[in-house]
């Protein structure tokens, strides 16, 4: 959908504006393909696990690392803002137990805006995401979980993408998001702290309603992330990095980069890390892969020669750890 990683219908002029100032991963990928699994890795640095929702294994939860409470130990406050149910997959006990210091759910909102099947639309999300983080001291360190650019793609403003099929309703879908960012951006920047916030912004997977990427095609996972912040260098504007990374990779890349220990994310690797044998990890509840620059495979975890492979002794590592998390 977005033209860093050749997407050429203009489904995201906003992102691709932004990312024209921004640090750009074009080989970042999801682990998983569900938000539940997303959320894991980017809050918790931990890469998901076939047929497992990891938040709602309720003897495990509160084990997990948590990339709020490490930031929350140099001063910040922190947030979490989502216009969803935070009852799916025990998502709303997983973020109390990350340390956030406020939780806002489709409840923190009034009942007459426009709720689609999927909850608050993602340009009334953002409209609170600003008043929460106003009322924030600094610093402070904050998640919005965007949610419009899921099935059935109810938007409530139109766009130049208006035909009745299931590629077109979805990039209808991620344009109207794209407008809510932009508008989100458009009201902050003006703000005080603007200047002096660094953005990470991603998708927690990819998706197959475009036709673009198969079920088990590792383009499926390959998702945009960039990093961007006002108040910076000129040196990294435009600047591509090549190199794998995941989701899981962020936690361990923030927090060392503010000067705390990032083993606790022990699958996390340095982000800007110019390795050419780092590879990207992804699964399917049946299939596992890995890409790098050097080597790409995509192996069916039902066959017994996928043994021999990166992707599944990984995948068993993570495993390991996960069985005796207590």
């Amino acid at each position: 959908m977005v033209s860093y990683l050749g997407g050429n219908e203009n489904v995201t002029p906003f992102f691709d504006s932004l990312s024209l100032l921004s640090v750009k991963f074009t080989n970042a990928f999801s682990t998983g393909f569900r938000t539940d699994q997303g959320l894991m890795s980017i809050q918790s640095g931990v890469p998901s696990i076939q047929s497992v929702n990891m938040p709602n294994v309720l003897d495990k939860v509160m084990y997990y690392p948590s990339l709020c409470k490490h930031i929350e130990t140099l001063g910040y406050n922190s947030s979490f803002i989502y216009g969803g149910d935070l009852n799916f997959s025990n998502l709303s006990n997983y973020l109390i137990l990350q340390g956030f210091d406020t939780i806002i759910s489709e409840k923190s909102f009034d009942t007459k805006q426009n709720i689609t099947d999927w909850g608050i639309p993602d340009h009334i999300m953002l409209e609170k995401a600003v008043t929460i983080i106003d009322r924030q001291a600094l610093p402070f360190f904050s998640t919005a979980l965007l949610l419009s650019s899921h099935s059935p793609f109810d938007v409530p403003w139109p766009n130049e993408f208006t035909r009745d099929d299931i590629a077109t309703k979805y990039k209808s879908s991620v344009r109207y998001s794209d407008q809510s960012l932009r508008q989100f951006f458009n009201t902050i920047k003006h703000k005080v702290w603007f200047q002096n916030t660094v953005f990470f912004i991603t998708s927690d997977h990819g998706s197959t309603h475009s036709g673009y990427a198969g079920m088990e095609d590792h383009n499926r996972f390959r998702i945009p992330m960039i990093a961007y912040t006002l108040n910076t260098d000129s040196v990294i504007y435009n600047r591509f990095i090549e190199m794998p990374c995941n989701h899981f990779d962020l936690p361990f890349t923030v927090v060392k980069g503010l000067g705390i220990d990032p083993n606790e994310f022990r699958f996390g690797r340095d982000m800007f890390c110019q390795d050419s044998l780092k590879m990207s990890y992804w699964n399917t509840d049946s299939a596992a892969g890995c890409y790098g620059l050097k080597t790409k495979e995509i192996v069916q975890s039902s066959k017994a020669e996928s043994k021999k492979s990166y992707a599944i002794l990984f995948l068993d590592a993570v495993k390991v750890y996960f069985n005796n998390l207590k």
